[in-house]
């Protein structure tokens, strides 16, 4: 699944290794982000929106699925992962923020009020909803519900 990140669109696969000046991916599941610009064809090392991914020593990914569904006019918000801006969050839609790090918790914020701190599982993506005027705004739901939310919104 390709993911538009500003000029270029983020895709996950195997680690990619040189042979004869091309490059071909390894067989095995995804385990590494790229980026793929259309203009130029050209595929780089994915390096998150201000740089936010971090490498674990497993080389393992997972994503935070922030979504909000649909109000009346409700402005896009911006979103960031430890304090760095990581994209904007529009309603009725979601991000998808690739994440790394196994070792430590991610503070994920929307907006300027609503805040979650968690450390996020590795074993499956982890769904964010955003509930405006909820007490708590962020909340973490089962990958089901999550899962189902998100596919509705991709799927428009």
């Amino acid at each position: 699944m390709l993911e538009k990140r500003g000029t270029a669109f983020l895709f996950f696969a195997p680690a990619l290794y040189n042979n004869n000046n091309t490059l071909l991916f390894n067989g095995g599941p995804p385990k590494h982000a790229y980026s793929l610009n259309l203009f130029s064809g050209l595929t780089t090392n994915y390096a998150g929106p201000s740089n936010l991914i971090s490498l674990n020593k497993e080389g393992l990914v997972t994503h935070l699925m922030v979504y909000r569904r649909r109000q009346k006019n409700a402005p896009p918000l911006p979103v960031q992962l430890n304090g760095q801006a990581a994209g904007e969050l529009r309603e009725g839609d979601y991000l998808s923020l690739p994440w790394h790090d196994s070792n430590q918790p991610v503070r994920l914020c929307v907006g300027t009020e609503a805040c979650l701190e968690l450390t996020p599982s590795f074993s499956e993506a982890n769904y964010i909803e955003y509930l405006p005027g909820a007490p708590a705004s962020l909340q973490l739901v089962p990958v089901r519900e999550g899962k189902t939310q998100v596919t509705r919104m991709a799927s428009r």
